[in-house]
């Protein structure tokens, strides 16, 4: 498939495009398109995907969000998407052309009409085509689109290069891969052949069993994993209509998730915005009751504060007297100067080196007058160190000045409660934003993730009861096969004949598509 030609009008950034891509030397096939940001590159791949495959327009909304502006004022409100390429049919390169318009029916629901011109002829359908003729130009459309170039292979050529790392993603490319299986030559067809001769192989073995039993039994087991082949099949097409819809829903999923992720941000400003008034209010409340308490006790706390100026310069100098005291002359408690002479005088004595009559509470009362004369006079010695303590607390610590604080306070509350109507129109604002309906959309994508897991482990459950079940069957085929007979030993070979070719086909396939 080569793109030859795209025009766009009406769509998105686009007013009226119309791209020629042919290119003059095939030995030069490539054709580079850039630009800055925002200036519709993307929008370009966009409008070819749309041309091929259609746009998803739901309603009117995401109708006009797709209608580019200018229309709405120049031109009637109509988008045009046109594709000309071509593809090779038997050998022979043929051109295609494919026009796409949408429009707002009576009732503002969007309306698709498609033209193809191929080989002379024209397939069209809209709104008002008949049913039957619809369905049948609509089939050919379809069918032609899918053998250039079928949607979920088109990601890999029409794609934004910042999402590149999806294309390797290996359950997509799994998906895909199963969607291509069909146009397989010949692969159903061998697997059918392949159960066919399965059947007759085991209706023949049940006819050379001797026994009633053994017939029975082998029956049994034949028709136990026929059944778990129906169950993976089934399984299998399930998983296949799971996938189909994960890739589908694929980008709506994520743009739901980021929604939600926009919402999450929204929310936590919400609740910031409220957390924040809310303080707001109990300073206010916790205000009021300061300034109601200090009416209450104006006189009291009027009269505190004259106290303290009144005393203040008598209490630092009192307090500055008495620490230095305290740091310059640290005085040895009498009991350790009662100790510490003791033991002098005993040791001296023991060495003979003082008067055996010496008195140690003598000596010890000397040092302690001794002692007291280094000291000083305190004229502050009335108060205790508490007491020196809760006069430097009151005049350092313990008061504070009520007006000044409050006053303080009251200019940063005005601040705040100038800035609550301006909150509470934001906090309006971003309740506004919330977006509802894409938990829905989550929900259903992860909960089909959750489902397609499950298919996946029970079909391996499946595999491995239906390889049991074969390997018992197998203990009587081996059995049934010492006795010679020719058509018998044809259907045991055919059996895995088949199978082996659909592989081969199947793995071919998939070659061509990873390639």
């Amino acid at each position: 498939m080569q793109i030859k030609r795209i025009k766009a009008h009406n769509y998105k950034t686009y007013l009226d495009l119309d791209l020629d891509l042919r290119v003059t030397d095939p030995q030069r096939p490539i054709i580079l398109i850039g630009g800055g940001n925002g200036e519709g590159k993307t929008t370009l791949f966009e409008a070819i995907y749309g041309a091929l495959y259609g746009l998803r327009i739901k309603n009117q909304q995401q109708f006009n969000e797709l209608l580019n502006n200018g229309a709405l004022q120049t031109e009637k409100p109509e988008i045009t998407l046109s594709i000309t390429f071509s593809g090779l049919v038997l050998t022979t390169e043929k051109e295609y052309q494919i026009t796409r318009t949408y429009r707002l029916g009576l009732k503002n629901e969007p309306q698709e009409s498609v033209t193809l011109f191929f080989d002379g002829d024209a397939f069209t359908y809209g709104p008002a085509t008949p049913p039957s003729q619809r369905a049948e130009s609509e089939a050919v459309v379809n069918k032609i689109i899918k053998a250039n170039l079928p949607e979920e292979l088109s990601r890999y050529f029409l794609y934004d290069a910042m999402n590149s790392k999806d294309l390797v993603d290996k359950e997509v490319f799994n998906q895909m891969i199963r969607e291509n299986i069909e146009n397989v030559m010949g692969f159903q067809k061998y697997k059918q052949l392949q159960m066919a001769a399965e059947r007759v192989q085991q209706a023949k073995a049940k006819e050379r069993l001797e026994a009633e039993q053994e017939a029975k039994d082998y029956e049994e087991l034949c028709k136990e994993k026929a059944n778990k082949e129906q169950e993976k099949m089934a399984n299998d097409a399930e998983q296949d209509r799971i996938g189909k819809f994960l890739i589908a829903q694929k980008e709506n999923y994520e743009q739901a998730k980021r929604g939600a992720d926009e919402q999450q941000g929204i929310k936590l400003k919400i609740d910031e915005l409220k957390e924040q008034l809310e303080d707001t209010h109990k300073r206010i409340g916790k205000y009021n009751e300061s300034a109601k308490d200090l009416l209450q006790n104006l006189e009291q706390r009027t009269t505190l504060i004259r106290v303290v100026d009144a005393v203040k310069t008598e209490v630092e100098q009192m307090v500055r007297h008495k620490e230095t005291l305290k740091k310059n002359h640290k005085l040895i408690p009498d009991e350790v100067i009662d100790a510490l002479v003791k033991r002098v005088i005993d040791l001296l004595k023991s060495q003979q080196q003082c008067d055996a009559n010496v008195n140690p509470d003598n000596i010890g009362s000397v040092l302690k007058t001794e002692q007291a004369s280094l000291r000083g006079t305190d004229e502050y010695d009335f108060l205790s160190e508490s007491d020196v303590m809760a006069l430097k607390n009151m005049v350092e610590n313990a008061y504070t000045n009520t007006f000044l604080q409050m006053s303080g306070s009251k200019n940063d509350l005005d601040k705040e409660i100038l800035a609550m109507p301006d909150k509470k129109k934001e906090l309006e604002t971003y309740e506004k934003m919330l977006v509802k309906g894409k938990e829905g959309v989550i929900e259903e994508y992860e909960q089909n993730q959750r489902t397609l897991n499950e298919l996946k482990s029970q079909e391996e459950e499946i595999k491995s009861q239906i390889a049991n079940l074969q390997s018992r069957i197998n203990l009587y085929d081996v059995r049934i096969q010492q006795e010679p007979d020719a058509k018998y030993d044809t259907l045991v070979k055919l059996v895995p004949f088949f199978s082996n070719v659909a592989d081969a086909l199947l793995q071919r396939k998939k070659t061509q598509i990873e390639s």
